[in-house]
């Protein structure tokens, strides 16, 4: 029959265990019967051994079969053998050959070929109180296909000397030594020994090759209510060893000094079995995988088993103890314990079960000690080793479930008490393949080593999950743990396969602080970003939070982390504040961890508070070492407190501006990019970065002293590179449009530069200290401005302007540049310091009508100083140098004309208001066009502009003869009254005549019709005309002989000489002119054209004017009562001289009639 408690589900088989059959017994050939067995030390040699062949039966009897019937036929044999003997008490009387060969075929006969014996010899005995015994040695039993089954070395019985009286042949006392059985268990749980064709199976069993429990114990009263053995108090086998081979698991059981026995009484049957297993320290190191048997040198293991039953009722009862048995083992012993096949430790325990009157299997109950050993699901897979556990469990058979209770476990990295219940799972054949369980956790405290910073412990904790023998797998409903005010949820997944683990977790956190967080973080997972989290984040609350961890074997673990945060303190950089307060969330996704801040202030150093919220740190990829970090920093705060963060390291902006950070107000909004690597020191030079802000309500009266800055909104950048800020504003009350640029780098400390357009307009001069003449600069434009920076100098500045929209004039000129017209402005310079005034070293001017440039200096309180124009345009009248020397405020500068040309022909001054309003001119001239060709040269005077140009002169008639004069306006242009002692000198150095010596000049220029155009008067006294040849040939004409003389020598003196003229670039137009003197008197009219030498002259001629003077009054222009027309014409070098002698008979009323008809002006332009 086959008794046996449910077994485990196959596995396979491991690959270092080799199934050995034990060394003394060896199976024959297939088929082929045994070799007869040793013979024992009192046998006969040459005493046949014999094997019986026979057909394989179709039905397979158990283990209990033959042996227990030839043990029966064994002793009745035995006891007639010896009746003769009982004379030889104490003394061994072996039995002849013939009888050890009849009784040896007698049981095999009995056995129908179900299994045969082989018997060595036989030896009867009659013991103390005259107890009767027969002792057998060297059996062997063998199976029906001859495979050896149990070697014995002694099987002794003692018989009941009353029941032998009354002729029953019973023993009352067996006992068995040394025997070695070698037994198989098949896959299905069954063991292997088949019975031989057409035998019948054991009283009591069916001939199926498995029975059930209830089959087993009725077998076993019936073997004992057998005649043979109804009488048998005691079977006692010692010195066994066992072999049994696992044909599922591959594995093999070895036990040795066996120890059987077995307890019969009137109404019950009682077993005891102890068995000591060799190797079964198998699993004590953990990750190291060994089995039972494995070899000498390990601990030896022991199992012992009780067993007691009612006779003629399925009531029994079961015992089974374990000391180091290997847990797989173990396992088998119970459907309830089949999940132990994954573990690989020694056991140490007992097991209780049985069944109740009916039949039915009662409860199982384990209460078992886990040694030291690992979780080994599969080969190939990393073992999870424990140091120990233990666990008491129940396992109902009827309802398939499993009660744990006081279950605890105990390794390095995890101790946990536990209790809950399972439901087992079963494949088609009715084996255990898996366990649905609920369990209950308590005291659970995790520290692996190197994998948490400090041991994590929660209190309690639920879990539902399913276990999956083969393949093995976990798939976990719901885990809970709950401790330190932590509640954690997870479900998940695990696997193992020979190539390793599948892992899929997934997480979830109700609440959690930053502390605890850290110290459930694993050490070795995402290190530098743990390490970062445990500097830089601190005393917050973390709720919300999931996690998911997959594993897969030959691939990089990926891991999912989020949750949400508040009451955080967390720090970006260590150089920089820490944000205060903060709350947000943070998520790792594919490698990659963010943390967002919603809320969160830091205070900074000047300024007060600095919010934060929105500011986003982000390690793009976790796994590089250092990791590189992003953080994208969100601030609103005050300018004070935003510059003065942005002061700290590693920025330094303003230090390295050398400005203050409180020196603006105003609210400012910065949004900053830092990028840096994830490390505990981290220096200033592998920090990037990039900053953008808005900069709203500025107002600075210290950003540039004695300027007040006002904006409503400015921009601000800042990089490695260098710091900006720009925008409109006013500055002073200006509009302005302008960026403030700082670089970073060696020597860059305190140089900065401002670029933009500033409004240009008479108010903005008068904001920063410019004092122009009243009207000089009207309407409003723009100038582009640049101001440079540079520590321990004046800042300097260039502007440059297009001139639109603004209107120009010069003090005292009629110049004048409208609005609408454009030009060019640029001016270079320096700004006030306290050391030193404002400067204009470079400034240039292009106006339509005039061009300026040139430099200037101001005053302490910004008024004009000096401004000297090196090169001065203006119009088409004036070429030169001008200086305007400041002369305090309200007051129009003095104008100093250092060098040049002009044309006063062209030349046009505007009136000024009065007196009071006019600057003084001082003119220095290398030039200076009067008109007809007469060009002043080293002109000088002082003039004054009220009410027009006013002043007096010197100069010299192109470059010869020295002239004073005196200016004045008239009509908005200027007159001039000019006097010589030389007038000969005059007109000789004009080109207009050169044969005049002397005389005194007195010249008057009026203004008259366009620019250029004068009236003109001029007197003159004594001048003398020598050696001029068209007089001498008028003379000649009228034969005045002694005047001739005179011209060719000392010359002819004219006392009285005027003129009336009119004056114009083209020509020289003599209205009226006249010289008289004692010998000789002349008047003419007519023009002179400077350009061309051209004349055109007539006129009269009196010789002996002083008695021809008589009749002056009847004649015009003073000519005398007779006298000589004539006429010059053509060139003045030499001209065409006429004169009509006529005339001479002409009284001076009557000579128009011969007078030729002065040139018309018409003409005269031509």
């Amino acid at each position: 029959m086959t008794t046996e408690l449910p077994a485990a589900p196959a596995a396979a088989a491991p690959a270092d265990v080799t199934t050995v059959a034990p060394a003394d017994v060896t199976p024959d050939a297939p088929g082929g019967a045994a070799a007869g067995a040793a013979t024992g030390a009192s046998g006969a040699s040459g005493r046949r051994r014999r094997a019986a062949r026979a057909p394989r039966a179709r039905r397979r009897p158990t283990l209990w079969t033959g042996p227990l019937r030839l043990f029966a036929k064994v002793v009745i044999l035995g006891s007639l053998a010896v009746v003769g003997l009982l004379a030889l008490i104490g003394r061994l009387v072996p039995a002849p050959d013939w009888a050890v060969a009849e009784i040896e075929g007698r049981v095999n006969a009995a056995l129908a070929g179900q299994a045969s014996v082989s018997i060595g010899g036989i030896e009867a005995h009659l013991g103390d109180r005259l107890v009767p015994g027969v002792r057998l040695t060297d059996v062997t039993i063998r199976l029906a296909d001859g495979r050896p089954l149990a070697v014995a070395d002694d099987v002794a019985a003692a018989f009941a000397p009353d029941l032998l009286l009354r002729g029953t042949f019973s023993p009352r006392r067996v006992s068995l030594s040394g025997a070695r059985i070698d037994l198989t268990r098949l896959p299905d749980g069954t063991f292997d020994l088949p019975l031989a064709a057409g035998a019948a199976a054991p009283p009591g069993l069916s001939a199926a090759a498995t029975v059930s429990p209830a089959e087993a114990l009725a077998a076993l009263d019936s073997l004992f209510s057998l005649p043979g053995l109804a009488a048998v108090e005691r079977v006692e086998l010692s010195g066994i060893a066992l072999v049994v081979r696992d044909a599922a698991t591959g594995r093999t059981l070895r036990t040795d000094n066996g120890k059987v026995t077995l307890d019969q009484t009137a109404d019950s049957i009682a077993a005891a079995v102890g068995l000591d297993v060799a190797g079964n320290g198998a699993g004590a190191a953990a990750g190291v995988e060994a089995r039972s048997g494995a070899g000498a040198g390990q601990p030896a293991g022991r199992i012992e088993f009780d067993f007691a039953s009612r006779k003629n009722s399925p009531d029994a009862r079961f015992e089974v103890r374990v000391r180091d048995i290997p847990a797989r083992d173990v396992a088998r012993l119970s459907d309830g314990l089949a999940w132990l096949g994954l573990v690989d430790a020694p056991i140490s325990g007992l097991i209780r079960t049985g069944f109740d009157t009916d039949g039915t299997p009662r409860e199982t109950v384990a209460t078992l000690d886990i040694g030291a050993g690992a979780i080994r699901p599969e080969d190939g897979a990393r073992p999870v080793a424990f140091t120990g556990a233990r666990l008491s469990a129940r396992f109902d058979p009827a309802a398939r479930t499993v009660t744990f209770s006081d279950a605890t476990f105990d390794s390095r990295a995890l101790r946990v008490s536990a209790e809950g219940r399972g439901w087992l799972e079963s494949d088609a054949d009715g084996l255990p393949s898996g366990l649905v369980a609920q369990i209950r956790l308590s005291d659970l405290n995790a520290d692996p080593e190197g994998l948490f910073a400090s041991p994590v412990a929660f209190a309690e904790g639920f879990a539902d999950l399913r276990l999956t023998f083969s393949p093995f797998s976990v798939e976990l409903g719901q885990l809970t743990l709950a401790g330190e005010g932590t509640r954690i949820e997870a479900s998940g997944r695990a696997g193992a396969a020979g190539d390793g683990w599948t892992v899929a977790l997934d997480v979830g956190i109700d609440a959690i602080g930053s502390d605890r967080l850290l110290a459930l973080w694993p050490v070795g997972v995402v290190p530098k970003t743990r390490a970062w989290l445990e500097r830089n984040v601190a005393t917050a609350e973390l709720f919300d939070l999931t996690a998911a961890l997959r594993l897969a074997p030959g691939a990089e673990g990926r891991i999912g982390l989020g949750y949400e945060f508040r009451g955080a303190d967390v720090r970006f950089l260590p150089s920089l504040p820490p944000i205060r307060d903060g709350a947000g969330y943070a998520t790792i996704h594919d490698n990659a961890y963010t943390l967002v801040l919603d809320r969160g202030h830091v205070t900074a150093p000047k300024g007060g508070r600095v919010d934060l919220a929105g500011s986003v740190l982000a390690v793009p990829d976790i796994r590089v070492v250092p990791a590189p970090a992003r953080v994208e920093l969100r601030s609103d705060s005050t300018i004070t407190a935003a510059l003065s963060m942005l002061d700290e390291p590693p920025f330094r902006f303003l230090t390295r501006a050398g400005r203050p950070v409180d020196a603006v107000t105003g609210r400012a909004r910065i949004a900053a990019t830092l990028e840096f690597p994830l490390k505990a020191k981290v220096p200033a030079s592998e920090v990037a970065f990039d900053v953008r802000g808005v900069l709203t309500g500025v107002a600075s009266d210290r950003l540039m002293p004695g300027r007040a800055l006002r904006a409503e909104r400015l921009e601000v950048t800042a990089s490695p590179e260098g710091m900006a800020i720009s925008g409109r504003g006013t500055l002073s009350g200006i509009p302005f449009d302008a960026a403030w640029r700082q670089p970073f780098g060696p020597g860059t400390k305190g140089v900065s530069a401002v670029e933009g357009d500033l409004e240009l307009s008479p108010a903005a001069l008068a904001a920063f200290g410019v004092a122009l003449p009243e009207g000089a600069l009207t309407g409003t434009g723009t100038a582009a401005i640049r101001l440079d920076f540079a520590p321990g100098a004046a800042p300097r500045f260039a502007l440059a302007s297009d001139l639109a929209g603004i209107g120009l004039a010069v003090p005292g000129l009629a110049w004048r540049k409208g609005p609408a017209a454009t030009g060019s402005l640029r001016v270079e310079g320096r700004l006030a310091t306290p050391d030193s005034p404002p400067a204009v070293t470079s400034f240039s001017l292009a106006a339509p009508g005039l061009s300026a440039s040139g430099t200037a200096s101001l005053r302490r309180d910004g008024g004009l100083d000096r401004l000297t124009l090196a090169g001065l345009r203006i119009e088409d009248w004036f070429d030169g140098a001008l200086t305007l020397t400041g002369r305090g405020r309200g007051r129009p500068p003095a104008i100093a004309v250092t060098a040049g040309s002009a044309d006063m022909g062209k030349a046009r001054f505007a009136p000024a208001g009065g007196a009071g309003d006019a600057p003084p001119l001082s003119v220095a001239l290398d030039r200076l066009r009067i008109a007809g060709g007469v060009t002043l040269t080293g002109f000088t005077g002082d003039f004054t502009t009220a009410g027009g140009l006013t002043g007096r002169f010197r100069a010299r008639i192109n470059g010869e003869t020295q002239i004073s004069g005196a200016v004045e306006p008239r009509d908005g242009r200027s007159a001039f009254r000019i006097r010589a002692a030389d007038a000969g000198g005059v007109f000789r150095s004009a080109g207009v005549f050169a044969r005049g010596r002397g005389g005194d000049l007195d010249m008057t220029l009026l203004p008259a019709g366009p620019p250029g155009h004068y009236a003109g008067s001029l007197s003159i006294r004594d001048i003398r005309v020598v050696d001029a040849p068209v007089l001498a040939e008028l003379l000649g004409l009228v034969s005045v002989v002694g005047a001739i003389e005179q011209l060719s020598g000392p010359g002819i003196l004219f006392s009285d000489v005027r003129g009336q003229f009119r004056l114009s670039p083209e020509e020289l137009r003599i209205s009226g002119g006249s010289a008289i003197g004692a010998s000789l008197g002349v008047s003419g009219v007519g023009t002179y054209r400077p350009a061309t030498r051209e004349m055109d002259i007539s006129g009269t001629i009196s010789p002996f004017y002083l008695i021809n003077v008589v009749g002056s009054p009847f004649s015009k222009r003073r000519e005398g009562l007779f006298g000589f027309t004539y006429r010059l014409r053509g060139s003045a070098d030499a001209p065409k001289v006429s004169v009509n002698p006529l005339s001479i008979l002409t009284p001076g009323m009557f000579r128009e009639i011969f007078r030729a008809p002065p040139p018309a002006a018409a003409q005269a332009s031509e």
